[in-house]
């Protein structure tokens, strides 16, 4: 089990193992959800996928037209 520091601010850092095993690289976010008795639980909080990032994602290969001249 790991320790945790709270500084003045009440910033917590976590180690770099820590922040591997959730999944979370600098700039993400962590879920927090506070457990009976004191606890707490930490997740990875993985933001919803947007429709923006699914464009383009079923485009297909451009084939050539028929009826265009080639002259």
């Amino acid at each position: 089990m790991s320790t945790l520091i709270v500084t003045a601010k009440g910033h917590v850092m976590f180690s770099k193992d820590l922040l591997e095993h959730l999944g979370v690289r600098p700039g993400e976010k962590i879920a927090v959800g506070k457990l009976p008795d004191g606890r707490i639980e930490l997740k990875a909080a993985k933001p919803a996928e947007r429709i923006s990032d699914v464009f383009g994602s079923l485009r297909t290969k451009k084939r050539a037209d028929p009826f265009r001249s080639t002259t």
